[in-house]
């Protein structure tokens, strides 16, 4: 069957971010990755899958103003860009990140093997950057 349209699939993307803001899932899931840190990633997502009863989050979005890195420079060589590379660990497995660093906005999508095509993603990023630049 053919994927959604770009159209349809934003609106669930922004119906579903609103339920899980409403529903404080975004702190649930702050306040669980404290012990997930130490645990291995297979571990993680079979924990996570059995939590949240099968239904995993379908989009991670992150928009980072403040770096955790404060330096221009790194092991004495300037630091020309910063950006998080969100690792994509859970089905749908698809991640968007939006960073700042030296006076610019970077934004990557990240996402499981299979998941997209690569074609798909290339035409997502430039549906993103083309509504950013508007």
């Amino acid at each position: 069957s053919a994927p959604p349209a770009m159209a349809e699939l934003a609106k669930s993307h922004r119906d579903q971010f609103f339920e899980q803001m409403k529903q404080q899932i975004p702190q649930a899931m702050q306040d669980a990755a404290v012990l997930w840190r130490i645990l291995p990633p297979a571990l993680v997502a079979k924990l996570t899958r059995f939590l949240f009863k099968g239904r995993m989050c379908s989009l991670y979005f992150a928009c980072m103003k403040e770096t955790g890195y404060p330096g221009d420079t790194f092991l004495g060589l300037p630091a020309t860009n910063l950006v998080h590379t969100p690792l994509a660990f859970s089905p749908p497995g698809i991640n968007l990140c939006m960073t700042w660093f030296g006076g610019r906005f970077n934004l990557v999508l990240s996402y499981l093997e299979g998941v997209m095509e690569h074609e798909q993603a290339r035409r997502m990023m430039q549906a993103f950057k083309a509504s950013l630049l508007r």
